[in-house]
This record gives structure tokens, sequence and C-alpha cells, in this order.
């Protein structure tokens, strides 16, 4: 997901970013004449909301969903160390 708003650029990177630090970031890109300017942002989540959002709605992919969201998934990169 990305959005301008006439000054800067909002740029998702990824969900995995708040599997490893269980906490939500983005990133804000700022483009000047000069070049541009790229301020990295983490912010608190809460997960458990999160989690009962998903299984109030009873969201179709919702067992995956809650998997991650509670840590239990592993990244590839994890399973040999």
């Amino acid at each position: 997901m990305d959005r301008t708003d006439g000054i800067g650029f909002l740029c998702h990177l990824a969900f995995l970013t708040s599997l490893l630090s269980r906490r939500a970031s983005y990133v804000i890109l700022t483009a000047a004449e000069a070049g541009y300017d790229v301020e990295f942002r983490r912010v608190a989540y809460d997960y458990d909301a999160a989690i009962e959002a998903v299984e109030r709605y009873r969201h179709p992919g919702g067992r995956y969903i809650v998997h991650h969201l509670r840590g239990l998934a592993i990244p590839p990169w994890e399973h040999d160390a």
C-alpha cells in the first residue's frame, strides 16, 4: 500500500517488520530538490485487539492471520537457527 499527499510518500514495507519487533512500522519518504529523506517509524500495535477483530468478523483467513499475530510463525531463515 502506498499513498502520496503532495508533500511526501508513505509506503507500507511489510507485515514482517511487526512480526520481528512486535511493533507496527512504516517509512516516510520525503522528496525535495536536494534529494530524499527517509524516516523510519515504529509504533505500538495492539495485537490483542487485532486478534479480537479478526475473530469477531470471522475473517476467511482468520486462523492464518491470528497465527502470525500471536508470533507463532517462524520466518524461514530462522528454521535452521
